[in-house]
């Protein structure tokens, strides 16, 4: 009942948390914030290890998730370049950055219908059809949550993240 409430009167919420950026720099805190979304996300199946597949040109790369953990699981990521690769790569969280709006609808469309939590870099309206979208700021990494894609897919979000809109804890 919340859900649909929250769906039918904020299709869009900005979550007021932030991962900040340290002397280290942005990486390690999109990192932090994927990681932190995804611990919000519960799969049909167990996720061991939580597969991360990144597409077009990210801010971040594979390295930058060397000892990440979800809920106690490692992160393995790769990069995939096509709609196709989704199912081969068994991505469980789709990550993506700079690229044609055209090559990422292909990538959202083909992750509907499966456990794909689904995260862009480059949307800042959040309107591309991904999950969450990331917003870089000058001393965080923010982020948009897109109620409608959260709603149609095969995940589920923890209905706390909608908590998180409002400023509760």
């Amino acid at each position: 009942m919340l859900l649909a409430f929250a769906l039918l009167f904020a299709p869009l919420q900005e979550i007021p948390i932030a991962a900040p950026i340290t002397h280290t720099g942005v990486r390690p805190a999109i990192a932090a914030t994927i990681a932190g979304i995804a611990s919000f996300t519960r799969w049909p199946q167990p996720q061991a290890p939580v597969r991360l597949c990144l597409a077009g040109v990210t801010q971040v790369s594979e390295r930058d998730f060397a000892g990440v953990a979800i809920d106690g699981q490692p992160v393995a990521a790769t990069r995939i370049d096509r709609p196709a690769a989704l199912a081969t790569a068994r991505c469980a969280i789709l990550y993506l950055g700079r690229m044609p709006v055209p090559a990422a609808q292909r990538l959202i469309w083909a992750s509907y219908g499966r456990a794909i939590l689904t995260i862009a870099e480059d949307d800042p309206e959040c309107r591309g059809g991904a999950m969450f979208c990331l917003r870089d700021e000058p001393a965080a990494v923010r982020f948009l949550l897109n109620l409608d894609a959260i709603s149609r897919g095969a995940v589920k979000v923890d209905p706390r993240v909608l908590r998180l809109t409002r400023g509760a804890h």
